[in-house]
């Protein structure tokens, strides 16, 4: 009796190799990605923190710089003085305007506005310094007193004296001004002296005093 012939199975089919190959590349990528980043990590841990900036410390302002300065010895010059009080100047100069009258009688070649009260203003100067004096570095300024208005400049050639040329020291001299004022701005004005001097503060007011035309 004959025994029947077993077929032989065929093989299973071979896988391919691909896969595993790409699995395990990707798990060593992956690998290498972790470990990259925790040794990134850990490098940013030791690394020490780093430190805020230190303030600087505010300058402190130097004692020239916030100390006042001291005052000039005629930044407390009177501005309302009197008829006869006098005034000094650094350089020694001393003027008093010993006051204001009216003239009378007119030349033919005076002028003044019509209606004004013509006047003159004296002064007495005094040279009590080292070094002699430019008058013309003198000037006077006549306002009103009472409701304002600025007096006009004048020349009255009878008497007049004018204020220029030099004053020697220890010398004494009478000078005068001309003026013309409105009788609408009163009898009461007020004469501002000048003086313009490299020794003198420029930046003080200028004396004033307060007198009536008589």
């Amino acid at each position: 009796m004959t025994q029947p012939t077993w077929a032989t199975p065929p093989p299973p089919p071979r896988r391919p190799r691909t896969a595993p190959l790409l699995t395990h590349a990707a798990v060593g990528v992956a690998c290498l990605a972790i470990g990259f980043g925790a040794g990134t990590t850990r490098a940013d841990a030791d690394a020490p923190a780093a430190s805020a900036p230190e303030p600087s410390p505010q300058a402190s302002p130097s004692p020239s710089a916030s100390a006042s300065p001291s005052p000039s010895p005629e930044a407390g010059r009177d501005s309302d003085l009197t008829a006869g009080e006098a005034f000094t100047w650094d350089n020694g100069l001393i003027i008093a305007v010993e006051g204001a009258q009216e003239v009378m009688e007119l030349d033919e070649w005076d002028f003044t506005p019509e209606g004004h009260i013509p006047f003159r203003v004296t002064l007495t100067i005094t040279n009590d310094g080292d070094e002699p004096v430019d008058l013309d570095e003198v000037g006077v300024l006549v306002s009103g007193a009472t409701n304002g208005g600025e007096a006009a400049s004048a020349y009255f050639e009878d008497g007049h004296e004018e204020i220029a040329g030099r004053l020697a020291p220890g010398v004494t001299e009478t000078k005068n001004a001309d003026w013309s004022l409105s009788p609408d701005h009163g009898r009461d004005i007020v004469v501002q002296v000048a003086h313009w001097n490299e020794s003198v503060d420029f930046l003080a007011p200028d004396p004033e005093w307060l007198i009536t035309i008589t």
